[in-house]
């Protein structure tokens, strides 16, 4: 009886997570080359979406979810080298709690997939980490020119960046464009009878009950993972993310992909950015006992897929001001077109750097006419 594979992408955290210990290869830092190919100059536009950005891995999602490392990066360095303490607002948010947990850190990333900066919100700050982007991967920033600089300005700004381009080792095909969760029509890209085998080597099957309950990893050439699944019913991206990797320790069945199976994956345009209004005019107290509250905090998402690679670029920006006045043998199909998790994370760290959950593709692509 024949077996059917879909997977379900869930993203977390660009930049593409999700790996255990049992996946780990030897970290190179290959993306100091890479963005050379596709420049860096260019001008985003962001745009309106429906998609809910979380903070935090433990954050609770619904549909349309994703989830990217950076912010935690620049809340780290907000608790620990501005503030030097724990940020607690009254009343206490959970979300607040689960930042300060400080699950994601920068040792699951690499030193060339990231760059954090803090100090006094000033014009020299901001043109330090610019000339920054520049030295380190030729790109602009998308947030700086959201925030006021401000020459002798006692406000802090914690700055993080979280960039990275991949390609795959050998191109999937274009496939036929098809429904997601039966609805529309949308492009997809991946593995059907009469892709070349060395395209079927660079996915492996984390695990496969059937056709709604699956998970594969696509390797690139910069040692990024691609964990794409279907059938999860955690309620955030953390849980997600380790049941994949319990079922992908507990799975017997063939791990590498049969001549005949077939895996289809959605064309990925994702450009968020995201103000935590949540998080801002509320007071809260430095190590010294001064009273302080966050002025603006925002991050951006920038996230591109196809059948050759992709980016992730995702900033974060957090101005904080003193003294507040408001505070198997048979065939199998891995089609992801119907509602799916995606992570993207680094080979060799423990942790997703990105995290997404798709039920519609109406925000990533525009359904052909």
């Amino acid at each position: 009886m024949k077996k059917v594979y879909i997977f379900t992408i869930t993203c977390i955290a660009l930049l593409l997570i999700a790996a255990s210990a049992v996946y780990i290869y030897e970290n190179k830092d290959d993306l100091k080359i890479i963005p050379k190919i596709l420049g860096g100059s260019e001008k985003v536009t962001f745009e309106d979406t429906k998609i809910n950005v979380v903070t935090s891995l433990e954050d609770t999602i619904t549909d349309n979810a994703i989830w990217c490392g950076s912010f935690n990066l620049a809340w780290n360095d907000l608790r620990d080298h501005v503030a030097k303490n724990d940020i607690v607002f009254n009343p206490q948010p959970v979300e607040v709690n689960n930042l300060n947990n400080g699950t994601f850190t920068k040792s699951d990333l690499s030193e060339s997939g990231y760059y954090t900066k803090y100090g006094k919100k000033t014009p020299e700050l901001k043109a330090e980490i610019e000339k920054q982007l520049k030295d380190k991967w030729n790109i602009n920033s998308d947030i700086l020119n959201d925030f006021t600089w401000e020459k002798d300005s006692d406000d802090d700004f914690i700055y993080a960046i979280l960039y990275k381009v991949f390609t795959f080792p050998n191109k999937f095909n274009k496939l036929d464009n098809g429904m997601f969760n039966g609805n529309g029509e949308y492009k997809y890209f991946g593995i059907i009878d009469k892709t070349d085998p060395k395209v079927r080597n660079q996915v492996t099957v984390l695990y496969y009950n059937n056709d709604e309950d699956f998970a594969i990893k696509v390797l690139t050439n910069q040692k990024d993972e691609l964990i794409f699944s279907r059938g999860n019913i955690e309620t955030n991206f953390l849980d997600i993310y380790r049941s994949i990797m319990k079922k992908s320790t507990g799975f017997t069945g063939k791990t590498s992909l049969n001549s005949d199976d077939e895996v289809k994956i959605p064309y990925i345009d994702l450009k968020v950015k995201k103000e935590f209004d949540n998080l801002e005019n509320k007071l809260f107290l430095y190590s010294d006992e001064s009273e302080h509250y966050i002025d603006k905090a925002i991050q951006t998402i920038n996230l591109t897929i196809d059948e050759s690679g992709g980016k992730i670029k995702s900033e974060a920006g957090i101005s904080t001001r003193k003294n507040a006045v408001a505070v198997p043998t048979d065939k199998r199909y891995f089609y992801l077109n119907k509602t799916f998790t995606m992570f993207m994370k680094e080979s060799n760290k423990d942790l997703p750097y990105f995290a997404a959950k798709f039920s519609s593709l109406d925000e990533v692509q525009k359904a052909d006419a």
